[in-house]
């Protein structure tokens, strides 16, 4: 009798093991499904800065179309608020800008493209605010422009560049103010001039 109840024990244990796990992978099919629903933005309902879909908070991609059916906007919902990849196109399907967002906000990567396809220029975002590096392009290719952001001013060294990769221009920003000595060339790489940014008015220390 003893070992009846062991057994019958035994197997209750492992009933609700299977059944545990197949619990787990349910909510992983209906969690994965969710996530991949695409809807038309006009769709959503927003309340309190949230988006609904069917009196839910939404999860999963947003699309607004153009005129002509191709897409204009791609944005990742999660739990009512954009929380991934946002994706704008120009009329001839190429990327326009990409963007990471978090809890609704501009977090981490924000990328802007030519109508042609090459890269115009990528920033670094915190809560909405340009905080990190960034660099800006010539529709060419070449760098137009590089530096460092802090709550949307430029901070530390920046240079700038001609359209044919030469260095135009090097200097440290404050605040968003040109400080301490500013180094300018031409465009075949021959120093100009040098300026100082240490007191209110420019001082000129060298002018060719």
């Amino acid at each position: 009798m003893g070992f009846r109840r062991i057994s019958f024990f035994n197997n209750s244990i492992k009933m609700n093991k299977y059944f545990l796990l197949f619990a787990v992978f349910i909510s992983s099919v209906f969690n994965l499904s969710a996530a991949h629903i695409i809807v038309d933005i006009s769709q959503l309902v927003e309340r309190n800065d949230t988006a609904y879909y069917k009196a839910q908070p939404f999860t999963g991609m947003a699309i607004m179309k153009m005129a002509n059916g191709n897409i204009l906007l791609e944005t990742t919902y999660e739990n009512g608020v954009p929380n991934g990849l946002e994706t704008t196109y120009y009329s001839n399907g190429n990327k326009r800008s990409e963007a990471m967002m978090g809890s609704g906000k501009y977090n981490g990567k924000v990328k802007h493209y030519y109508e042609s396809g090459n890269l115009k220029s990528s920033e670094t975002y915190k809560d909405d605010y340009k905080f990190g590096p960034a660099v800006y392009f010539y529709e060419n290719g070449q760098k137009q422009r590089e530096g460092i952001y802090s709550d949307c001013k430029e901070i530390g060294l920046w240079a700038e560049y001609y359209d044919n990769g030469v260095k135009k221009a090097e200097g440290h920003y404050t605040d968003a103010q040109k400080t301490g000595v500013w180094t300018y060339w031409d465009q075949e790489g021959k120093l100009t001039k040098k300026e100082s940014f240490n007191t209110q008015k420019p001082n000129m220390l060298f002018n060719r």
